[in-house]
């Protein structure tokens, strides 16, 4: 496995650790949904959750470039698409976990509500 995977599943591994000890309950990881990964979907019993991870090993990186408008559209027909088949009544959130890898030591940013779909 490339090293740049083997990171981003560590990553994902630490949000995940994050997110539940956080009192979040996670629902799906690594899931394909209308043609999107969602790397995770989680709720805390008032909302549903899609979470997307970015790990890197430095955080020079704008937010924007980390999750581009299109992926963020992609991602808003994949929650659509996920809540209308489990006929689920939550309302949708978009979080963005931001992992940075520095010194052997992760390092967990995370930005509930980071965007807002646009219709």
């Amino acid at each position: 496995m490339a090293y740049h995977n083997y990171l981003g599943k560590k990553g994902e591994q630490q949000a995940v650790n994050y997110l539940t000890a956080n009192g979040y309950r996670i629902l799906e990881r690594n899931i394909r949904i209308y043609g999107v990964e969602v790397d995770i979907i989680a709720t805390d019993e008032k909302n549903l959750i899609f979470v997307e991870v970015k790990t890197r090993t430095n955080n020079l990186v704008p937010f924007d470039k980390l999750l581009s408008k299109a992926q963020r559209q992609r991602l808003v027909k994949a929650a659509d698409f996920y809540v209308r088949s489990k006929q689920l009544d939550l309302d949708v959130r978009f979080d963005f976990i931001f992992v940075s890898h520095k010194n052997h030591k992760f390092v967990i940013e995370h930005y509930p509500d980071a965007f807002h779909p646009t219709w």
